[in-house]
């Protein structure tokens, strides 16, 4: 029911992102024919509720543009078939909260992480040593952002400051499609700094922070450690739900006992 070979052609496809940005209406209809797909699947009508179904596709595609925004948007798709098929307990009525439950249900499946490991590997696996920033000789790059990726995760976990905000760590997260820099998050920012600015009375960088007059590269470096931060947030969500659910996979089973 649940393929390796279906989860990596999902990883394929485009991201949220990408495919908001391009072309908004072609992501509503994937989001919408996915939705129709579901209600086929499981049997429930959608003739007659059309203003529900409506509202439901409207608010799943904001969901998915401000909570998944690096998701392959043909995985929503899948958690759906296998939320219909289902692989995540009893099949539930057809609305937003079911479809975000399917959707990070299907993020934490032990085969998911298989594949998108063996998945990043074959996209990586062209990737050569690099020479280092400072000189002198290369190293293995891929290696390099594993380690700092696992001291983030730390330290956001421990909610202190992230490292590497505007080096090598952003831009390999952004390479392998993990990390883009969003409005919201810059706005996030930019309202972070004047307020930063105003308190401190530094009247000069506040009002070019409210005239937009600050140059975006000086900025870059807090927007990517806003974009980092809401990255390092979501795995360990990620994790954490994964172990509610195995947790609760142990428990079922000993009572079963």
């Amino acid at each position: 029911m649940v393929r390796k070979t279906d989860i990596k052609e999902a990883l394929a496809s485009k991201k949220v992102f990408e495919i908001a940005k391009e072309d908004y209406n072609g992501f509503k209809t994937f989001v919408a024919l996915s939705i129709r797909e579901y209600y086929t699947r499981t049997g429930q009508k959608a003739e007659g509720n059309e203003l529900f179904l409506k509202d439901t596709i409207s608010i799943t595609c904001d969901d998915l543009k401000k909570h998944f925004n690096y998701l392959p948007l043909q995985e929503f798709k899948l958690a759906l078939e296998y939320g219909a098929n289902g692989v995540f307990g009893d099949v539930k009525h057809a609305c937003d909260a079911t479809f975000k439950y399917y959707l990070t249900s299907y993020l934490v499946l032990p085969i998911r992480a298989v594949t998108l490991q063996e998945f990043q590997s074959e996209q990586n696996k062209d990737v050569k040593l690099i020479e280092e920033h400072k000189g002198g000789e290369g190293y293995n790059h891929i290696e390099a952002m594993r380690k700092r990726w696992r001291e983030n995760l730390q330290l956001v976990k421990n909610g202190n400051t992230i490292r590497d905000t505007g080096g090598l760590l952003y831009d390999y997260l952004k390479e392998i499609g993990h990390c883009e820099v969003t409005d919201e998050q810059k706005e996030r920012v930019i309202e972070r700094l004047k307020q930063a600015a105003k308190n401190k009375f530094d009247l000069v960088s506040f009002r070019l922070l409210e005239q937009g007059k600050k140059d975006e590269k000086e900025l870059a470096i807090y927007f990517q450690a806003e974009c980092l931060r809401e990255y390092f947030l979501e795995e360990i969500y990620a994790r954490e739900l994964k172990l509610k659910i195995e947790l609760e996979r142990q428990k079922l089973e000993e009572n079963g006992k």
